[in-house]
């Protein structure tokens, strides 16, 4: 076998290989033992052809064809074998020719970093506050999710509640109708179609109403999208909402024991978040600065496992809102391709930052013991004693550990450049020049 490799950009190998003929005989014997049980020739019974008919019969090629099917890859692990070539995962395969077999392998290997000062990036975190404004918000929430609504008689204004009959229809003939239906009338709705809510202002209990809009042709329901969309609505009741008032008894309803307690409640949630927010952001703040620094090579089957994983995460996210993938695309009016592209540039600083901070463990020794993977996965066992019992049945699979000792070593590696980061810079002190050098700087600068 003639075997040639070279180390081309982005963390690759490009390695040719060409069969010899003794090679190339070995692996027509073995493609001649599969395909004489295949193949019914008049006159031999099935897997009694001799090699010579059979080869007659089928061709060179499918013999060819055969042993580039089923031991391709043997020969390339034989190929990266000798050339100690450390592939990190599949290579893209091209057949440059036929007979005899030559193929061109390119093979993603492992990407190399070179940090740059990393110990002299200084970057202070983000004091979190929390304003007043903040907790009024929060309360405002939890009122409006305690409100009640009762019913008035006046006109229709923004923020009620109505009992509508609605019928949508295009060009006389019916799009859906729907009885009984509860509709907010809120400024910034756009459904069912864009500018409806509007025509439902200042209307009185009883009234019936007919309105056509002119609905945008990228509009999510594909049903009303570039379409004039006629709508029949009757309004059978209106209501308007009570916010219960802020006392201790509300505070009670919400989990407090009065409106003091509440507000201290939600002062030290926002508070945990803010921090927690702020500690993320200063983290990935100091590693950008550090990618920024650093000279990083990588194969681009790295960045592509990491956009298929973020498309993943997308389409779990979808389901969980009973979306579907293909009807989101749509309403977006993207393909799959466009929506890969929108999250390369992501996956890229992913996946820098993660070989920054691998590098970074490395050159800090950075290590994980034992002793604190036990108490990292104590943390993490269920209070369910059934649930628990999983758990740690789980978590004696060496893989299962083996995660959560990357990310233990992974935060503690954050742990370690925030504290960097955080540092004072010392500062050496200049050397005392002698006379006989500073007379010389004074007379060169003369000059």
């Amino acid at each position: 076998m003639k075997v040639t490799s070279e180390k081309v950009p982005d963390s690759q190998v490009e390695l040719n290989v060409e069969l010899e003929p003794a090679e190339i005989e070995l692996y027509s014997e073995k493609a001649y033992k599969r395909l004489v049980k295949k193949v019914n020739i008049p006159g031999f019974r099935k897997g009694k052809t001799p090699r010579s008919v059979l080869e007659q019969y089928v061709g060179r090629g499918a013999f060819l064809d055969d042993i580039m099917n089923n031991d391709l890859s043997a020969i390339y692990g034989k190929a990266i074998e000798e050339q100690k070539i450390d592939a990190i995962d599949q290579p893209q395969i091209e057949i440059t020719q036929i007979d005899p077999i030559t193929f061109k392998a390119t093979i993603p290997v492992r990407p190399t970093v070179k940090l740059g000062d990393y110990k002299n990036v200084r970057i202070e975190a983000d004091v979190a506050e929390i304003t007043q404004e903040q907790i009024t918000g929060v309360i405002d929430q939890l009122r409006n999710a305690q409100a009640a609504w009762e019913p008035v008689d006046r006109d229709t204004k923004w923020d009620d509640m109505l009992t509508v009959d609605v019928e949508a229809s295009h060009e006389g003939t019916s799009l859906g109708k729907e009885e009984g239906r509860q509709y907010q009338i809120l400024p910034e709705s756009q459904a069912p179609a864009p500018g409806f809510a509007e025509q439902l202002v200042e209307q009185k209990k009883g009234d019936k109403k007919n309105f056509s809009l002119s609905v945008p042709e990228d509009f999510g329901n594909q049903l009303f999208a570039g379409k004039e969309i006629t709508f029949d609505v009757a309004i059978s009741e209106i209501k308007e909402k009570h916010l219960p008032e802020l006392n201790d008894d509300f505070a009670k309803v919400v989990g407090s024991d009065s409106v003091d307690k509440l507000k201290e409640n939600i002062q030290e949630d926002l508070k945990t978040r803010a921090v927690d927010q702020s500690r993320m952001q200063h983290e990935e703040n100091i590693v950008n600065a550090i990618v920024e620094q650093a000279t990083i090579e990588y194969p681009p089957v790295m960045k592509d496992r990491e956009v298929e994983m973020m498309l993943d995460e997308q389409r779990n996210q979808l389901a969980q809102a009973q979306v579907n993938l293909d009807d989101y695309l749509k309403h977006v009016n993207k393909t799959v391709d466009d929506l890969k592209a929108e999250m390369e540039p992501m996956a890229i600083r992913k996946v820098k930052g993660s070989l920054v901070l691998s590098q970074v463990s490395e050159d800090e020794k950075i290590e994980v013991v034992d002793e604190e993977l036990t108490a990292e996965l104590e943390k993490m066992i269920p209070a369910d004693e059934n649930e628990a019992k999983r758990f740690r049945e789980a978590f004696e699979n060496p893989v299962a550990r083996a995660s959560v000792m990357r990310s233990l070593r992974t935060k503690k590696t954050l742990e370690r450049l925030v504290e960097i980061a955080t540092s004072k810079a010392v500062k050496v002190p200049a050397k005392k020049k002698s006379p006989a050098k500073a007379k010389k700087e004074v007379k060169d600068a003369a000059e």
